[in-house]
């Protein structure tokens, strides 16, 4: 995103001018002290070649003097107080305007994530929770009558069967780019979750993967949860099939589940979404296993 340039306020450039204006009087006043102790220390000097009229004269406007540099004293620690006072609370206004800069920053990084590409086929994941809700339920699989079985690291992913056809195998007439746009939909909405697990499990997630082969060794040696969830998706686009894809997804939540804790618990919400969106949408059991 591009860096914004930051112009000051209305109310910041009419402070900066009052504490401008305020730093001239001081600089006038003290000019005007200066003068004055001059002239002061001239008469003093000059004190004793004048006649007893002069010299009452000349108190006269010493006195004068005196009370206007007074004046100019008390006038100066005004001044001074104003623009301390000031001071502060411009310091106050730069604070809060950080503040508020770094809200904003947090907003437009919310924004960035939640924005639909075209060329992805990702939604809005609002426009989702319209119409699709995270359950802690367990949906029932249905068995196909010539099920097709894969086993890894102790997991079992059976053909998914339609539910308008009693059974009956679809993985050849299923559009499977509709079940990739769903998977990714659904994985868009779990976003903001699955970044804000604990990262110190992390590195552990990234073995998991890479012993499946779903995350390359850049990934594995400097992990993250959105490099994991990045190679997940890239791999995910050159699948063509539908058992490879129940594959895939099985795999990476079988690695979530491996590490335990939280990283089980999301695996377990985002493997119910998927099996709950592609009933609703797509109108078949999308047959993974999300037990622990």
């Amino acid at each position: 995103m591009d860096q914004l340039i930051e112009y000051p306020t209305e109310k910041e450039m009419k402070l900066q001018r009052y504490i401008q204006s305020l730093h001239q009087e001081l600089q006038v006043a003290h000019q005007s002290k200066v003068s004055l102790q001059e002239a002061l220390t001239e008469t003093n000097k000059q004190g004793s070649t004048f006649d007893g009229n002069n010299l009452v004269f000349m108190n006269e406007k010493l006195e004068d003097a005196l009370q206007e540099k007074q004046i100019l004293t008390e006038d100066i620690e005004k001044l001074r107080a104003a623009v301390a006072y000031n001071e502060v609370y411009i310091t106050e206004l730069e604070e809060e305007k950080k503040q508020l800069e770094e809200e904003k920053r947090q907003l437009e990084e919310q924004l960035m994530e939640k924005q639909i590409t075209k060329g992805t086929g990702m939604a809005d994941p609002v426009a989702l929770n319209t119409h699709r809700a995270r359950r802690n339920l367990t949906v029932p699989v249905s068995p196909s009558k010539n099920p097709t079985t894969y086993s890894s690291s102790s997991t079992t992913i059976t053909e998914a069967t339609a539910l308008s056809t009693g059974g009956a195998s679809i993985s050849a007439t299923v559009d499977v780019n509709k079940v990739k746009n769903v998977i990714d939909d659904v994985l868009v909405s779990h976003y903001a979750d699955l970044t804000s697990l604990p990262i110190e499990a992390v590195p552990d997630l990234a073995n998991q993967l890479f012993a499946l082969r779903l995350v390359n060794n850049a990934v594995k040696d400097n992990p993250s949860i959105k490099k994991c969830i990045d190679e997940f998706k890239a791999s995910l686009k050159f699948m063509r099939k539908l058992p490879q894809v129940e594959e895939h997804c099985q795999k990476f939540l079988s690695s979530f589940i491996a590490v335990r804790g939280s990283y089980a618990n999301a695996a377990i919400a985002l493997g119910e979404g998927w099996i709950e969106a592609i009933r609703n949408e797509l109108r078949f059991d999308f047959n993974i296993n999300i037990d622990t």
